[in-house]
């Protein structure tokens, strides 16, 4: 059989017998993937209608691409999909579960359907456990020993007096510690919150308003924004649970050592499922405790007095309800309550000028006149020294 070579060939100068020179027929390569498998084409083919076959097949493809994410996924490619979000096994959840109730033997857990990731389940838990009401505790603690306790090291008494004092000073520096961190991820995230409400329906924070705060901290540029992303993270964590803040983890050093990145790592999808899991009465409780602390840090707020400050609480062995209950404020009326013939037989007191008839209590407040003092502490006429 002959050889055939063309005129492109570098065999076609030669002269041989076994050679058949025959003229140069272009080549067509139908497809980029087939590289490889190049095909010639003879003069017969129709070129046309091979170029419109790609043609139509290359726009099927960029259409199915296109409608990918509308088109209803079969059952199994449903699976694959969820399973490569959560990235967590009921194995890998069961391992946290042992892990922490090593650590908190009442810790409680999200009830799921679906396996959520392992960074979103041990958040939650993280958030629901008795650590995190511990550090709520000392939160609380920190703000009475600032009125109590000064800062001054000097000790009285005898050593083991001297001793004692050593050990409580030691215990107050440690909760001021943990309440300026959490004060600073409170004012991170009041921060943020200011600057997104000053858009006023823009996308982006007007720059002047930047430059203007950094004139009057002196605050470098990258240290503001650094603040800025942390307190829109914290909000981004709390959004619809305000009061939340006061029981996630201060830092990696915790019973658990879960780091804060678990929290603030958390990409859209783990944060709505995070806050689907939140949402119970276990987390409103605890919220509106939360949030009854953050309020009374602002001087216009009066303090929140909780139920366990006069009690013993020991958060580690507390049935859950028995915890939530002590976690409410102290019952207190906004104001002077007279319920008329509540004691009907209140005693007269014994230093009661025996010249004034004694009869059932009045109202206090009736005895005043509109129009005098009202107050023995000051000469306001409305005032807020009863909080004081």
């Amino acid at each position: 059989m002959d050889t055939c070579v063309c005129p492109q060939c570098g065999l076609y100068p030669l002269e041989w017998e076994g050679l058949r020179k025959v003229p140069y027929a272009p080549i067509k390569v139908v497809s980029r993937n087939a590289i490889s498998r190049v095909k010639r084409l003879t003069i017969t083919t129709n070129l046309k209608a091979v170029d419109g076959n790609a043609q139509r097949k290359k726009s099927d493809l960029k259409k199915r691409q296109s409608n990918a994410d509308t088109l209803p996924l079969p059952k199994r490619a449903k699976n694959r999909l969820t399973k490569r979000y959560t990235g967590a096994s009921q194995c890998d959840l069961e391992r946290v579960k042992s892990s922490m109730r090593s650590i908190d033997k009442l810790c409680k857990f999200p009830l799921v359907k679906q396996p959520p990731t392992s960074r979103v389940y041990t958040a939650v838990a993280a958030i629901w456990s008795r650590p995190a009401i511990e550090q709520f505790c000392s939160l609380v603690r920190s703000t009475r020993d600032l009125r109590t306790n000064s800062v001054r090291t000097d000790v009285s008494g005898d050593q083991p007096a001297r001793i004692a004092q050593r050990v409580r000073s030691i215990a107050v520096s440690e909760h001021r510690s943990c309440l300026e961190r959490f004060l600073v991820r409170l004012n991170q995230l009041y921060l943020a919150e200011e600057i997104d409400n000053s858009k006023d329906g823009r996308l982006r924070a007007d720059p002047e308003l930047i430059k203007e705060i950094r004139q009057r901290t002196g605050m470098k540029a990258a240290q503001l924004d650094w603040h800025r992303k942390m307190g829109n993270k914290w909000k981004r964590i709390c959004s619809g649970n305000d009061g939340l803040l006061c029981f996630i983890f201060l830092d990696a050093q915790n019973p658990f050592y879960i780091p804060p990145d678990t929290f603030t790592g958390m990409t859209d999808e783990e944060l709505n499922v995070f806050r689907h899991l939140l949402a119970t009465d276990f987390t409103t409780s605890i919220c509106l405790a939360g949030r009854a602390f953050q309020d009374s840090l602002q001087s216009t707020t009066p303090d929140a007095d909780f139920l366990w400050e006069a009690r013993e609480f020991p958060v580690d062995k507390l049935p859950e309800k028995v915890l939530l209950e002590n976690l409410k404020l102290v019952p207190s009326a906004p104001g002077d309550l007279y319920v008329q013939g509540k004691y009907p037989d209140w005693p007269k007191p014994e230093e009661w000028p025996s010249e004034w008839e004694w009869a059932s209590p009045v109202d206090p407040i009736s005895l005043l006149h509109p129009n005098g003092r009202q107050c023995d502490m000051c000469v306001e006429a409305t005032c807020h020294c009863v909080d004081l």
